[in-house]
Order: structure tokens, then C-alpha cells, then sequence
């Protein structure tokens, strides 16, 4: 049985509730584990990691990718520095395994397993994979999939698709059958909207304009509860105020956040990964607006996944028009049969055991390294 294990990565809250999930699957088997989640002190996982009751380790290091060159150059300049924090880190935790998910603290921690002769694994949750772990790919053995879509991406011996990890608190609130598919005058509509762990400046601005023309075009109540980030949440609640009155919730984050999946009737989201994973477990209807930014235009295609399988509609921020996104959420709230589809079809994609399976895998590693035992 694993007993210690470091969890490295983060930025995003993709990254960390991917961590966190498989957290909390160690701590059911084993709950006198010692695992350690190794992060960024500047990530979303420095106040998530710690609220979620585990040890969270920070390592000086930063994205390459983000600001200009100057920025870049300076983050490489910490790489080496950051490898050795991570091995001693590692030495000092008796690690038997180590699973990177993602961010820049994925890689010194990998790359410091590798060099201990540690069993170092990568978890990709998108269906491209990020840059720093593309760069991973000569130090780890082995590399678990959100989407089976990302495997061209690794070399094909090396991968297992296991889905994406839903932490226990959310999955836990989610298990059964799911809420019956309301109609749109049967009492209040909840709407879900989720910009993503950091918010969405766009989502933000544009759609309380939308919904408010969808309410209008269906006559629905609508309730909406809204993640919003760090964006002005006065000004977002008066956008909806004229068109939907009091019935609005905006948060910076929703810290109970399968309550609000289980009470939704419809969301709208970005196509982050862990996001859709979420919605999927829940079996909410989506509508999925990528973040036209991301990195490699990742998002979109996670939204075609589910595109294509029927279980979500998609609207691309490059073509929206308040008019044309107000008509598909008043399609969406006045066809019940349209929305029993895509709940059917979103929950098939689920994956409630993916963190089962990636703690498998990791046992799995650590037996075939011979440090299981250690």
C-alpha cells in the first residue's frame, strides 16, 4: 500500500483539484499517509491545498511561458535550483512515487524523481497537453489521461487513460441518479456560470446580457449563481439587476461547489478540464464557452469531445453575439428534451473512478520500481 507520496503541480485550479483528488483517494485507503502536495506559493493551490486538510510545500519557481522574455529567462534561471529543492524534498519525504498534474512545480519535482531513480508519473488532463508537460517527456515512465484524445501527444506505450479525478467532496455529493429534468415553468430555473478558478473577465461581462434576454424570450425565473474571480462583483450584479432583480448570486468562488451542481438546471462554462469532468459527474447541461486565450486553444478542443458525443453545445468567444448566445440559452431553458439529452449523454462521459484508477497506477509503479516496500 502507498504510504508516501508527493503530488506535484498547480497554477490553475484544474491542476490542483486534479491533485487534490487523488489526495483524497490516498487518504481513504491509507489514512495515516504522509503525502505532501509540492506547489507554487503563488498558485491557486497555496490557500486550496491547505483548505482541503493537506500539507502543501511550496517551490520558488514560475511558468516559462508567462510575461516576455525577460520573464522567461528568469524562470529557467530557477529551474536548476528548484530540481535540487525538489530532491531534497523528495529524499526527506521517503517518497515511494511521485505524480506530477501539471504547471510549472510539475517538472523540478519529476525531473528530481527521475535523477533519484523515484517512479515519476504525469497526469494530462486536457486533450493537449501543456508545455511544460510535453517537456516532461523524457523523465517520466509513465503518463495517465483525462482524455483519451491526448495520447498521440506521448509515446503510446507509456500512457493509460483514467479520466480526469473529481475530489470526494463534490463526488461524494453527486453520486446517484441525478436531479429530473425541469421545465422551464415549473418554479425557478437555476443557471449555473463558472469562469473557471481565476473567473472569466468575458464570461463576466457578457453573459448576465444573455441570460437576461433568454429569460425574457421564455418567461423563465431564472436563479443564477455565479463564479466570477477577482472582477468587480458589484458591477457584475448590476448587469443582471435590470433584467433578473434579486435572484442572482455572485462569488468570487464558490467554495461549496457541489451544492451548486447539484441544484443546477444549466450551466455555462469554460472547457477546462476538471470543470467538464465536474459537470459530467453531475449531469448538467452545458453550455461550453472556451476561453479563446488558452494555451494551444486547449479548451476548444475539450469542448469538441463533448461536442461531438452530443453532450454539450459550444459557443466560441471569437463569434459571440449577445443576440445569438441569448437564443441558444432560451433553447436550451425551453426545450426539456433537448436538455435530457445532453444530461444522458454528459454523464456517459463521467469517469466517477478515475482517481481509484490513477492511485491504482500509481501502487502499480511503485511495485514495479521496488520502492513500495521501502
Amino acid at each position: 500500500m502507498l504510504t508516501r507520496v508527493v503530488v506535484a503541480g498547480g497554477g490553475t485550479g484544474g491542476h490542483v483539484f486534479t491533485g487534490v483528488a487523488v489526495l483524497d483517494e490516498l487518504r481513504r485507503r491509507a489514512p495515516d499517509a504522509a503525502i505532501t502536495y509540492l506547489g507554487s506559493s503563488l498558485g491557486q493551490e497555496a490557500r486550496l491545498v491547505p483548505a482541503s486538510g493537506y500539507l502543501h510545500a511550496p517551490l520558488d519557481v514560475r511558468a516559462i511561458r508567462l510575461g516576455g522574455p525577460l520573464d522567461g529567462a528568469r524562470a529557467l534561471a530557477k529551474l536548476p535550483a528548484a530540481v535540487v529543492a525538489a530532491a531534497e524534498l523528495l529524499v526527506a519525504a521517503r517518497a515511494q512515487v511521485v505524480l506530477g498534474v501539471g504547471g510549472a512545480v510539475a517538472g523540478p519535482a519529476l525531473v528530481a524523481a527521475s535523477l533519484l531513480g523515484l517512479p515519476a508519473v504525469l497526469h494530462e488532463q486536457n486533450t493537449i497537453p501543456g508545455l511544460a508537460n510535453r517537456w516532461l517527456r523524457p523523465f517520466v515512465k509513465h503518463v495517465m489521461l483525462g482524455f483519451g484524445e491526448a495520447g498521440p501527444h506521448f509515446p503510446r506505450h507509456t500512457t493509460t487513460t483514467t479520466g480526469n479525478p473529481v475530489r470526494r467532496s463534490v463526488a461524494r455529493l453527486l453520486a446517484g441518479p441525478g436531479r429530473p429534468v425541469k421545465a422551464a415553468g415549473d418554479g425557478v430555473f437555476e443557471v449555473l456560470v463558472l469562469g473557471g478558478s481565476d473567473g472569466s473577465d468575458f464570461l463576466n461581462a457578457q453573459v448576465p446580457a444573455a441570460l437576461i434576454r433568454a429569460a425574457a424570450q421564455t418567461g423563465a425565473r431564472l436563479r443564477v449563481h455565479h463564479q466570477a474571480g477577482h472582477d468587480d462583483l458589484a458591477a457584475i450584479r448590476a448587469r443582471y439587476w435590470e433584467g433578473l432583480g434579486a435572484e442572482v448570486v455572485v462569488e468570487e468562488f464558490i467554495d461549496d461547489i457541489g451544492a451548486a451542481y447539484a441544484r443546477a438546471d444549466l450551466a455555462v462554462a469554460r472547457g477546462g478540464a476538471l470543470s467538464l469532468a465536474e459537470l459530467a459527474l453531475a449531469g448538467v447541461p452545458t453550455l461550453i464557452v472556451p476561453l479563446a486565450g488558452a494555451a494551444d486553444d486547449h479548451q476548444t478542443q475539450n469542448a469538441r469531445v463533448y461536442r461531438a458525443a452530443g453532450a454539450a453545445l459550444v459557443q466560441s468567444e471569437r463569434r459571440w453575439a449577445t443576440a445569438d448566445a441569448g437564443d441558444l440559452l432560451a433553447r436550451m431553458i425551453a426545450d426539456a428534451g433537448l436538455r435530457e439529452g445532453l444530461s444522458r449523454r454528459i454523464r456517459a462521459l463521467a469517469r466517477p473512478d478515475a482517481a481509484a484508477r490513477v492511485v491504482d497506477g500509481l501502487e502499480r509503479r511503485a511495485r514495479d520500481a521496488g520502492t513500495l516496500t521501502r
